[in-house]
């Protein structure tokens, strides 16, 4: 009867890498007048996902946890491991382009692959050498992305000051320890990070749609404070106002009397709106009577509908 033993492998980190649509090419604006940047569909573009699988040891195959590290070292053609300065042993690969990483949990991470079927391959090439060369069998399941990172660049330089002056509520600057802003506005799926030189990173997504959907209702704000505002007219209305900030008064603002008249008015409105027939004068009723259950037990049925104020 052999062991089961749950091994969770994170596979990926993938960059998107993409120009964003402020590159003014007759050519773009000619095809998608209305595509905000981020959807430049003459762009390059690089992915980098984190992909997650899950893998128990295969039946016969002897596999106990935790994994001799030194052993698969040793045994790897490919692997590099330095114990006292990372605690995992490192595969590298060539096609596709990647890292993984061998913890002694039996946990596989995967970092630089291009996309979630270059992430798949890379995790199955390092089972395949594992099984091969360092004879720990593996039988993998249920892969899902678990990140997605973007790195875009808005062709502009980014004040930002300005910025987290105007989002303070949801950004975070500091320039003694970080040279970029964080942004993450509520209810979207990544958060930005992005640098004064206009080149950011998104990471947060689990998807490449809800990375480009979310990032084309983030970029209007970011192009409103650099030095392109001129750029946010090419982005529809909709998007443009998705997370502008509403304007609210400050907390240290001067009190501002109100006038009687003001007031009396209010008042007058908020009884308006207490009784739902008021505005007709036909069908004005007045208030439900209070009716006992005593009253309800002796009253007839023709009595009922006047000792309830109709």
């Amino acid at each position: 009867m052999h062991t089961m033993a749950a091994v969770t492998m994170t596979a990926q980190q993938t960059r998107i890498s993409h120009a964003s649509s402020v590159d003014s090419s007759p050519s773009t604006r000619s095809m998608h007048p209305n595509a905000p940047p981020g959807h430049d569909h003459q762009s390059q573009t690089r992915r980098l996902v984190r992909r997650l699988a899950e893998a128990v040891p295969a039946p016969g195959s002897g596999l106990t946890l935790p994994l001799n590290l030194h052993a698969i070292g040793a045994r790897c053609t490919n692997a590099y491991y330095a114990p006292k300065r990372f605690a995992a042993v490192q595969l590298a690969f060539n096609n596709p382009r990647c890292r993984v990483l061998v913890f002694h949990t039996g946990r596989l991470v995967g970092t630089g692959c291009s996309g979630p079927m270059a992430a798949r391959m890379a995790i199955l090439k390092a089972a395949r050498q594992l099984a091969v060369e360092a004879k720990v069998h593996v039988h993998i399941r249920k892969f899902s992305v678990i990140n997605q990172v973007g790195a875009v660049s808005i062709d502009a330089k980014l004040n930002c000051d300005a910025f987290a002056s105007t989002h303070s509520a949801t950004s975070h600057y500091d320039r003694a320890s970080f040279v970029g802003l964080a942004w993450r506005p509520g209810g979207e799926s990544i958060c930005c990070e992005i640098y004064s030189t206009g080149k950011a990173n998104l990471p947060g997504s689990t998807r490449q749609r809800d990375l480009l959907c979310s990032f084309s209702r983030m970029v209007s704000e970011l192009l409103r404070h650099s030095d392109k505002p001129e750029m946010c007219e090419r982005i529809p209305e909709r998007l443009r106002l998705c997370h502008r900030p509403q304007a609210v008064t400050r907390d240290d603002a001067p009190v501002v009397p109100h006038s009687r008249a003001s007031v009396s008015l209010g008042k007058r409105s908020l009884n308006a709106v207490n009784d739902l027939f008021a505005a007709d004068g036909e069908w004005a009723l007045g208030p439900l009577n209070a009716v006992s259950v005593d009253e309800l037990e002796q009253a007839d049925d023709e009595d009922l509908l006047e000792l309830a104020g109709f």
